[in-house]
C-alpha cells in the first residue's frame, strides 16, 4: 500500500510538472516518450542526457538507415549520456605525441586523458542544453554540433564540449553520436543490392540527418525553433557539415552552417576531401570483405572488423583506413566544389574557419579565400576566421581542434595554463558564435567587428588574445 501511494505521489507531480508552465523542468513529450532533465552545474541551464533519436542500429539494423526510435512507457530521466560509438580507444602510454613543433599535438591528454565512456553498437544518443526558462513557443535558436575524430573516433559529449555557456545566450545546444567506422560507412555490392535504392555505405551521414530530423520535430517542445538551426562541426563534423549542405535530404532543413577545419577548396576545383563514388566504394568493401557472406559480415564483431580493417591498411602503408560519406545521389550530391558550381548548396549564412597551425589541407589561405570568393558568386559570401591563439603548455601551438576549448566556453577544463585574457576570448568567441546562430551575422555590441568576406583575406577575421 505505500509503495501504491508513493507510486502515485510520483506520478501526480509528473503530471504536475508537466503542465505547469512556471516549472523550470518540466517533463516534455518527444518522439518514443517523455523526457525530463536535469539541473546543469550552470545556474539556469536545464540539460538532457542520452536522449535516442533512433532504434538502436544492431542486429539486422546493422548497415541499414536509422529506423524510428523504440518507444518507452515511463519518463525517461535524461540524467547520464548514452553510448558511443564503437572506436579504437584513447590510451595514454609510452608512445605519446612528441612536440617537436607548432601544430603537434597529444590527443589523448588534450581531451580524453578521463578515459573512454561506454561503446556500443547501441550508439545513435542526443543530448540537449537549453535555458531553463525556456517553453514551447519562444522559438529560441538550435545549434546542431557534430563531432570530428576522421569519421572513425569521437563523440558528442567530449570534454572540450558543452552547451552551457550557449544555453545562457539563449541557444539550445544539441550534440549526436553517430556510428563511425565500418559501422558508419561501409559500403559493399552486398549491401547495395538488399537496399531498395541500390545503395550503402551512407549510414553516420544517415544517422546525422536523422538527428537534425529529430530536431526538427522535436525542439520547438524544448523552446528552440524549428526552423533556425545552426548545423556546425569541426574537422570530420566539418566535413559533415559540407557534406549535409549538398545532400537532397536536407533542403530546407538548415538554416546556418559553420564550418571548423573542414578544408577549402583550391583553384583546381578539389582539396584533397571531396568523397569518393558510391562504385569506388563498394570496390574498397569488396575488396575489405573478400568472399565474406552477408551474414558472416553483419555477424562480426567490431574487433573482427578492426582487424580486417587494420590489416588493408597495413599492407597499403596507411596509418588507418579513414572511412567517410560517398556519392551516390540520394544521400549526397557530390563534393562541396561540384555541388557550389551548380548553385546546389542552400543560400544561407555559412561561417569556415582553420587554427592557425592545423593541418596543411585545411589551414587559412589561398584555398580559403578561393571558397569564398565562389560563394560570393554564389551570392553567399561567407564569414572567415582564424584561431591563432597558440596555447601555452608545450609548444603545440594554435592546433587542429585547439579552438574547441573557446568555441565552447569549456577554457576552464583544460589542463593547460590559460590565463585571464583566454576566457576573454572565449567568451568573445562564444559571443560571436551566438550571435550568428541567432540572426546569421556574428556581430553585436560590444564585439570588433566582424565583415563577411567580400576581400579575400583582408576580411578574416583573426582571433587571438587581445
Amino acid at each position: 500500500m505505500k509503495h501504491s501511494f508513493a507510486f502515485a505521489m510520483i506520478a501526480l507531480c509528473l503530471s504536475a510538472c508537466a503542465t505547469d508552465s512556471s516549472n523550470p523542468n518540466p517533463v516534455i513529450d518527444i518522439t518514443g516518450g517523455k523526457v525530463q532533465g536535469i539541473f546543469s552545474e550552470t545556474p539556469g541551464v536545464v540539460v538532457y542526457k542520452g536522449i535516442p533519436y533512433a532504434a538502436p542500429p544492431i542486429g539486422e539494423l546493422r548497415w541499414k538507415a536509422p529506423q524510428p526510435v523504440v518507444p518507452w512507457d515511463t519518463v525517461l530521466i535524461a540524467d547520464h549520456f548514452g553510448p558511443i560509438s564503437f572506436q579504437p580507444p584513447h590510451v595514454a602510454g609510452p608512445d605519446s605525441v612528441v612536440i617537436n613543433q607548432y601544430g603537434d599535438v597529444d590527443y589523448v591528454k588534450e581531451f580524453f586523458s578521463e578515459g573512454d565512456p561506454e561503446m556500443s553498437e547501441d550508439c545513435l544518443y542526443l543530448n540537449i542544453w537549453k535555458p531553463a526558462e525556456a517553453k514551447k513557443g519562444d522559438k529560441l535558436p538550435v545549434a546542431l554540433w557534430i563531432h570530428g575524430g576522421a569519421f572513425i573516433a569521437g563523440f558528442g559529449y567530449e570534454k572540450e564540449f558543452d552547451g552551457d555557456a550557449y544555453a545562457k545566450r539563449g541557444v539550445i545546444l544539441v550534440t549526436i553520436n553517430y556510428r563511425l567506422g565500418a559501422f558508419g560507412f561501409l559500403a559493399h555490392p552486398e549491401l547495395s543490392a538488399e537496399n531498395a535504392d541500390h545503395l550503402s555505405g551512407n549510414y553516420g551521414m544517415l544517422d546525422q540527418i536523422k538527428a537534425l530530423d529529430w530536431t526538427r520535430e522535436n525542439i520547438a517542445n524544448f523552446g528552440g525553433d524549428p526552423d533556425n538551426i545552426t548545423v556546425f562541426g569541426q574537422s570530420a563534423g566539418a566535413m559533415s557539415v559540407r557534406n549535409l549542405l549538398c545532400s537532397p535530404l536536407t533542403k530546407g532543413k538548415i538554416a546556418k552552417a559553420i564550418i571548423q577545419s573542414g578544408g577549402a577548396i583550391s583553384p583546381d576545383g578539389n582539396d584533397g576531401m571531396e568523397a569518393a563514388s558510391l562504385a569506388q566504394y563498394e570496390q574498397l568493401g569488396k575488396t575489405l570483405m573478400g568472399d565474406l557472406s552477408l551474414d558472416k559480415m553483419r555477424s562480426m564483431s567490431y574487433q573482427e572488423l578492426q582487424e580486417v580493417i587494420g590489416h588493408y591498411a597495413a599492407a597499403n602503408n596507411m596509418p588507418f583506413l579513414m572511412l567517410q560519406p560517398n556519392v551516390d545521389g540520394k544521400v549526397l550530391e557530390g563534393g562541396l566544389a561540384a555541388c557550389i558550381d551548380k548553385d546546389f548548396v542552400p543560400h544561407i549564412p555559412i561561417m569556415m574557419g582553420s587554427t592557425l597551425d592545423d593541418m596543411a589541407f585545411t589551414r587559412m589561405g589561398e584555398p580559403y579565400a578561393y571558397l569564398a570568393s565562389r560563394l560570393r558568386e554564389k551570392g553567399k559570401a561567407p564569414y572567415v576566421y582564424e584561431f591563432r591563439r597558440r596555447l601555452p603548455g608545450n609548444g603545440s601551438g594554435a592546433f587542429h581542434s585547439s579552438e574547441l576549448w573557446y568555441v565552447f566556453g569549456t577554457t576552464k577544463r583544460c589542463w593547460r595554463p590559460l590565463v585571464e585574457a583566454d576566457e576573454a576570448l572565449s567568451r568573445r568567441m562564444v559571443d560571436y558564435w551566438s550571435n550568428f546562430m541567432k540572426q546569421g551575422d556574428p556581430n553585436g555590441p560590444g564585439l570588433p567587428e566582424w565583415n563577411a568576406c567580400t576581400n579575400g583575406l583582408d576580411d578574416v577575421m583573426q582571433l587571438d588574445l587581445e
